[in-house]
């Protein structure tokens, strides 16, 4: 870890992204937000 916090969400700006294809194919993929969660240090 280098930052104090990251972000978790199907947004591309999320420093982890929700974008695997097996991910998408799911019923539930569009239930996570954009910005579903975020973690602090």
């Amino acid at each position: 870890c280098v930052n104090d916090n990251y972000w978790f969400g199907r947004d591309k700006s999320c420093e982890y992204c929700f974008d695997e294809p097996l991910l998408k194919r799911t019923d539930k993929y569009r239930t996570y937000s954009k910005k579903h969660f975020r973690i602090f240090r």
